[in-house]
């Protein structure tokens, strides 16, 4: 159990010290932190932006989401807490996975956006609109239909 503790208190400060060049780096990382919500925001905001964008070209973006919306919930009054959902917006998987998400990154997603600056409220409002999301599979749901696939929603 000690030795247990002591590793993962090692891999946090490995985490801390550097900005990860791979998604599985950041992937490593973001899981040694993510029980320290504090140590968690401090390394999201040590990494730039394009870098993160990069990340999530190779990750799946709906398993890190809850952990990312709830610790930006803490910081959602500073610009770059905004600029990160942006960058987040463009993972390839992010229309899909802002259809299921649940009410609890929901309601993330609404306490982020009622403290984001105004300039970047509007920008971030159009990205994680959850209407945009029921359209999207709404046009999903018709393509499949017309493909000859039975109709699911």
């Amino acid at each position: 159990q000690a030795a247990k503790l002591k590793t993962a208190e090692i891999d946090r400060q490995q985490a801390m010290q550097q900005v990860p060049k791979t998604a599985a780096g950041f992937e490593k990382d973001f899981n040694a932190l993510k029980k320290d919500p504090k140590a968690l925001l401090q390394y999201l905001k040590q990494i730039p932006l394009a870098s993160v964008e990069s990340y999530f070209k190779e990750l799946d973006l709906d398993e890190l989401l809850s952990g990312i919306l709830e610790v930006l919930t803490e910081a959602a009054s500073e610009d770059w807490c905004g600029k990160l959902l942006v960058s987040l917006s463009k993972a390839d998987n992010f229309e899909m996975t802002l259809m299921f998400v649940e009410d609890k990154e929901k309601k993330c997603i609404a306490d982020i956006l009622s403290k984001l600056p105004v300039g970047l409220k509007e920008q971030v409002r159009a990205k994680y609109d959850g209407e945009r999301a029921c359209v999207i599979f709404s046009q999903l749901n018709l393509i499949l239909i017309n493909l000859g696939f039975w109709g699911f929603g």
